[in-house]
C-alpha cells in the first residue's frame, strides 16, 4: 500500500510512479507525527517543566538516535539557558528576563558554531537548553547547531534533534530547516523518508528550493537509483528549479555506474539550458573518461574547458597526467605537469605517484629517483604509495640491493612496510627463484601482524 505521503509527493512532482516513502510505517508515523511533550517533574517554583524527552532515574538523559547525555550537560553549562531560573513575579519581567536568556543563549550557540571547535556532547546540551526556554531561540540558531553537527557527520542527532523540536509548539519550521532535515536523512541513505519530509514540507505550506530537490537526487544517484534520479531531474525541470548543482549531481551518478554517453547528454542539455557547466562539472566527465583511458576525448573535453576561461584545477590534471601515464603518452604527460604549474595548481604528492608509478613500471628507475629528489625539494614527502612504486620498480629491473636499502629508509622515516610493499618484494623473490627469502619475508608479514592475501599466496 502507498503511505499518503508518497502520494502527496507524486501529486506535488508528478511522478507517472508512486515513489515508495517508506516500507516501516511505523518509523514513518514517527517521523511526521513526534511524541508529545511529556511532564518531567517540577520546577524551582512547583510548576511542571515539559520537554520532549524523559530522564532516566540516574540523571540520564537518552535521546531517540541512542545518544545518551547527562542531565547536567542538559541542563547547559550556565544557569539561566534552562529557562526555568531567574522568573520575576511579574509577566513582563518574566518575559524580558526569558527574551534576554534566550538572546544571550542565541549568541552563545553561534559563536561556539563558528568556532569549529563545538563536539557532539556540547550540541546535545545546547539542544536541550534550546527547547526548554519560554522564548524558543531563532530559525538560525538551530540552523548553525545543525550545521555544525551535520559538518561532524553526527546526522542521527541532526534527525532525533529536528523530530523533537517539531514537538515544540512554538517552532515554525521553514524551509532552510526542512532542507537540512531531509539532507541527514538522505546522508543516512533513507531516501524514502526524505520524501516524506518534502511531503510534510507541502504541509506545513513551504515551497521547497532548488536545494530541497537536489538533496533528494543526490540520495538517489548515491543510492545507484538512477531512473529514479533521471524522472526527477525531468520534474525539477519542469518546476523551473534546476541549477548547476542539479545538473552536476545527475552527472556524477551517472559517471560513477559507468554511463558516460548518459551523463554526456545532460552535458548538452545543461549547456542548452542556458546553465554553463563549472570545473566540478568537467572534472567528473575528465575523470569519468580517464578511467575508461579514452584519454583523447578527455583531453578535447579539458581544451574546451580551457577554451572557456574555466581553470583546471589539481583533481583535473591528476586524472589527466595519471591516464596519459598509463597509456604512455609521456608527451602529452610532461606537456600537462608542465601546463599545471604554469596556471598555478601546484603538483601534490598524487601527481608525483602517478607519475612514478608509470616510471617504475616502464623500468625507468632512474628518471623515478630523479623525481622523487624533485618532489622533495617542492615539499612533498614521498608516501607509501611512493615507496611502493619505487620498490616495485627497483625489482623489476633486478637492483636488490637498492630496494632493500630503500625499504630500510621507508621503516625509518616511519612509514611501516604493508601487505602490498611485501607482496611485491615475494613476487620478485619468487621469480628469481630465492623462494628461502621470500618465506622470511612472508614470516616478517605476519610478524608484523599483516594477514597474507591471495596475492601472496599466488606469488
Amino acid at each position: 500500500m502507498i503511505s499518503s505521503s508518497s502520494m502527496a509527493t507524486c501529486f506535488i512532482l508528478g511522478l507517472s510512479t508512486p515513489l515508495n516513502t517508506t516500507s516501516d510505517p511505523e518509523l514513518l508515523g514517527q517521523l511526521l507525527c513526534p511524541r508529545p511533550k511529556k511532564e518531567v517533574g517540577n520546577d524551582n517554583r512547583g510548576r511542571r517543566k515539559r520537554v520532549g524527552f524523559e530522564p532516566l532515574p540516574n540523571g540520564v538523559v537518552c535521546l531517540p538516535n541512542g545518544f545518551a547525555i547527562s542531565g547536567a550537560d542538559c541542563m547547559g553549562t550556565f544557569w539561566g539557558f534552562s529557562g526555568m531560573e531567574g522568573w520575576s513575579d511579574k509577566d513582563e519581567d518574566e518575559d524580558a528576563n526569558h527574551k534576554r536568556t534566550t538572546s544571550d543563549l542565541e549568541t552563545l550557540i553561534q559563536t561556539r558554531c563558528k568556532s569549529g571547535t563545538l563536539n557532539s556532547e556540547e550540541a546535545l546540551g545546547y539542544f536541550n537548553s534550546m527547547i526548554q526556554t519560554k522564548s524558543i531561540p531563532s530559525n538560525w540558531t538551530f540552523k548553525c547547531l545543525f550545521g555544525a553537527l551535520s559538518k561532524m557527520k553526527q546526522y542521527s542527532a541532526v534527525v532525533s534533534m529536528y523530530k523533537q523540536l517539531i514537538g515544540c509548539r512554538q517552532f515554525q519550521p521553514d524551509v532552510s530547516t526542512m532542507n537540512i532535515f531531509m539532507n541527514c536523512l538522505c546522508r543516512l541513505n533513507r531516501v524514502d523518508l526524505g520524501f516524506s519530509v518534502l511531503a510534510l514540507t507541502f504541509k506545513y505550506g513551504l515551497e521547497p528550493d532548488a536545494y530541497s530537490l537536489n538533496a533528494l537526487l543526490q540520495g538517489l544517484c548515491k543510492n545507484s537509483a538512477l531512473s529514479e534520479a533521471v524522472e526527477l531531474f525531468w520534474k525539477i525541470e519542469e518546476k523551473g528549479y534546476p541549477d548547476v548543482v542539479t545538473y552536476n549531481t545527475l552527472i556524477y551518478g551517472l559517471c560513477q555506474s559507468g554511463k558516460w554517453e548518459k551523463a554526456k547528454s545532460f552535458l548538452i542539455c545543461m549547456v542548452d539550458s542556458g546553465i554553463p557547466p563549472d570545473v566540478y562539472t568537467y572534472g567528473v566527465l575528465i575523470s569519468a573518461l580517464c578511467r575508461e583511458e579514452r584519454i583523447h576525448e578527455a583531453l578535447a573535453l579539458f581544451e574546451d574547458m580551457t577554451g572557456k576561461g574555466i581553470n583546471p584545477n589539481v583533481f583535473i590534471f591528476n586524472s589527466l597526467i595519471s591516464a596519459s601515464c598509463k597509456c604512455y603518452k609521456w608527451e602529452e604527460a610532461a606537456q600537462l605537469f608542465q601546463n599545471m604549474i604554469d596556471c598555478g595548481s601546484l603538483p601534490d604528492i598524487v601527481t608525483f605517484n602517478a607519475v612514478l608509478d608509470a616510471l617504475c613500471k616502464e623500468g625507468k628507475t632512474v628518471e623515478a629517483l630523479n623525481l622523487v629528489e624533485e618532489m622533495t625539494r617542492r615539499g612533498q614527502m614521498p608516501n607509501l604509495v611512493t615507496y611502493n612504486s619505487l620498490i616495485n620498480g627497483l625489482c623489476l629491473s633486478g637492483r636488490w640491493r637498492e630496494a632493500t636499502k630503500l625499504l630500510n629508509k621507508m621503516m625509518g622515516e616511519g612509514i611501516p612496510p604493508g601487505v602490498v610493499t611485501l607482496n611485491i618484494v615475494i613476487k620478485y623473490l619468487c621469480k628469481d627463484r630465492r623462494t628461502n627469502e621470500a618465506f622470511t619475508v612472508l614470516e616478517l608479514m605476519t610478524e608484523r601482524g599483516l594477514k597474507p592475501n591471495v596475492v601472496t599466496y599466488n606469488c
